[in-house]
C-alpha cells in the first residue's frame, strides 16, 4: 500500500529537567518532605482544513516528551522529630 502524503503535519519534541539542590542546616518539629516537581503541557494542531493541497489528505500529529527530576543533598544537615522523606 503506497504512502499517501498528508495535508498537515505537526511535530513536538520537548525535554524538561528539574534539579533541586539542598544544603545547610534544617531543624523541624514535624515531618519533612522534600520534593521537586515539573509540569508540561503541549497543544499540538495539524489542521487539514487550512492546509489543504490537491492530492494530499489527512493529518499527522507527533509528540515526544521526556524529563527528569533530581534532588541533590550536599553538605545538608536535616534534623526532625518526625519522618523525613524525599
Amino acid at each position: 500500500m503506497p504512502i499517501v502524503p498528508v495535508a498537515a503535519e505537526s511535530k513536538n519534541n520537548s525535554a524538561a529537567n528539574v534539579t533541586v539542590n539542598v544544603s545547610g542546616d534544617f531543624t523541624a518539629v514535624g515531618d519533612v518532605l522534600v520534593t521537586a516537581m515539573q509540569g508540561d503541557k503541549s497543544n499540538i494542531l495539524a489542521d487539514a482544513l487550512t492546509a489543504t493541497v490537491v492530492g494530499y489528505s489527512g493529518t499527522i500529529g507527533k509528540n515526544t516528551m521526556a524529563g527528569s527530576t533530581t534532588i541533590n543533598f550536599t553538605k545538608a544537615q536535616l534534623t526532625t522529630e518526625g519522618s523525613l522523606a524525599s
